[in-house]
């Protein structure tokens, strides 16, 4: 964009060039272009969608993109964009304070933000004609872009990951039987208005993970805090399913990508599913007794000397398989435990 035209006519003149491309063809066009420096693309587009931003600032409109994480997950990230043949800027970290009004009560806290910003309209035009919003993601209508339902394997899982590095719960195991797990679960925020459009991209989310093998439990809303302006946010949830086949198809053939906490503890719990898996039921309910629990590490996993949190997961030292190898008894009560009564849920 060139000449002193509005930030918003200029951000609506770029979102057109998706818009007017229902089919995808200018993303696939984009794609064929990039080789070998292709799943860097992609990655970053499945990031931006979670934990990034794609503004244009400026008399000169000079796009910005940025992006939020840890900053050992900012380094990876920093590493793809200049093997993609751009510059990012320095890490910045600050001290934020935030007061929410939530649906219980008055919510306030303090954390430090870490991010970075790439500034150049190439690297925000490209991302933005591979589908990633312009502005604010919550006050507008976007699904998936439309040339993931044609990709390989190989490419969704890439961007999918991404996504799922800023934005998918960690696996996490339940402390009253924890030898299962809590439902994984996407959520996105959305200003009254654009709820529609939020659904049909999580229900996009769906249908690219059942490609994995990867099944989903349902879509749920809730309203879930009053904005500043007066609007009301609206949170969705895809709530993912619970059983060993699905949570194994979903940590080992998908992760998690530009978050190394959450791709340990994929990578461990996926582990711990397989080893499950092997244990079968014995006739009478007969109790099989194992040594020891399995452990999830959580870590900063900044450096090796970064002291680990550790807790149980999995099974107790004496956990009864033989009364509890079948999951089926637990499944609903996975979802019921997670989900909150103020939610409405929709089948997909």
């Amino acid at each position: 964009p060139t000449g002193p035209a509005p930030t918003a006519e200029r951000d609506s003149d770029l979102r057109s060039l998706i818009v007017e491309d229902p089919e995808g063809t200018l993303g696939r066009d984009v794609l064929t272009r990039f080789g070998a420096q292709l799943p860097y693309l992609l990655k970053l587009v499945g990031f931006v969608l979670g934990d990034g931003n794609i503004h244009f600032a400026g008399v000169r409109g000079h796009g910005v993109t940025w992006f939020w994480g840890k900053p050992e997950d900012l380094e990876d990230i920093r590493a793809d964009v200049v093997a993609l043949g751009f510059t990012p800027s320095r890490i910045y970290t600050r001290k934020r304070h935030h007061a929410i009004d939530t649906t219980y009560g008055r919510s306030e806290f303090e954390f430090t933000e870490h991010s970075f910003k790439v500034v150049g309209s190439g690297f925000a035009i490209l991302l933005h004609a591979l589908g990633a919003p312009v502005g604010n993601k919550a006050a507008q209508d976007y699904t998936l872009p439309a040339w993931l339902s044609a990709a390989p394997l190989w490419q969704v899982r890439l961007f999918l990951a991404a996504l799922f590095g800023a934005e998918l719960s960690a696996p996490k195991a339940f402390k009253s039987h924890n030898h299962s797990f809590y439902c994984p679960m996407l959520s996105m925020n959305k200003r009254a208005g654009y709820v529609e459009s939020g659904r049909e991209f999580l229900q996009g989310i769906s249908r690219l993970l059942a490609r994995f093998g990867v099944k989903t439990r349902t879509i749920s809303q809730r309203q879930e805090y009053t904005n500043a302006d007066g609007d009301t946010s609206i949170r969705l949830r895809l709530v993912l399913g619970s059983k060993s086949p699905s949570l194994l198809n979903l940590w080992s053939r998908v992760g998690f990508e530009y978050n190394r906490t959450r791709r340990c503890l994929a990578n461990v719990a996926a582990q711990y599913v397989r080893m499950k898996q092997c244990v079968q039921p014995l006739p009478y309910a007969r109790p099989v007794l194992l040594p020891a629990p399995v452990v999830l590490v959580e870590s900063s996993l900044a450096g090796a000397t970064a002291d680990p949190v550790s807790r149980p997961l999995g099974y107790s030292k004496h956990h009864d398989y033989g009364i509890h190898g079948d999951e089926d008894e637990h499944h609903q009560r996975r979802v019921d435990e997670y989900a909150n009564d103020q939610f409405v849920f929709f089948p997909i």
